[in-house]
């Protein structure tokens, strides 16, 4: 789900191009009527879709089973979208601008699970990873 055209047309085609099978979204109520029929292994959603964090929107998005995982993206790690997005069950969190291995990384472990052996949740190695690249001062 993502509000913006362009940038929900290039990640539709970056998707399509490693062998997803994406389909768009602007709103969620357009993804659950999108959902009466097929069922998503996968959210990748703007923080800044509207009704993204409802309660009744998220629980309609199960279909037959677990939850899809969610992978939530903004353009600002503000910790109370940050809360929504762990609250709304979150598998992930990006940080717009992301690059495409990270984009493509990240749902393949949503998909298959993590590697390695951290007990940390995998979102919050990410984000606090970004946080201290946004962080650091330059060298003059």
């Amino acid at each position: 789900m993502e509000v913006d055209p362009a940038v929900a047309e290039i990640t539709t085609l970056v998707l399509r191009a490693a062998g997803h099978d994406p389909v768009h979204a602007a709103h969620s109520d357009d993804a659950l009527l999108l959902t009466t029929d097929w069922i998503p292994d996968v959210v990748l959603a703007d923080a800044a879709v509207p009704g993204l964090f409802e309660l009744a929107a998220r629980t309609r998005l199960r279909g037959n089973g677990s939850a899809p995982h969610l992978i939530v993206m903004s353009t600002r790690p503000d910790p109370d979208i940050v809360e929504h997005a762990i609250t709304a069950g979150a598998h992930d969190f990006l940080i717009k601008p992301f690059r495409t291995l990270e984009l493509l990384t990240v749902i393949q472990t949503a998909l298959v699970g993590p590697r390695g052996e951290s007990t940390e949740p995998h979102w919050s190695i990410r984000l606090r990873d970004a946080q201290q690249r946004r962080t650091r001062q330059p060298i003059i």
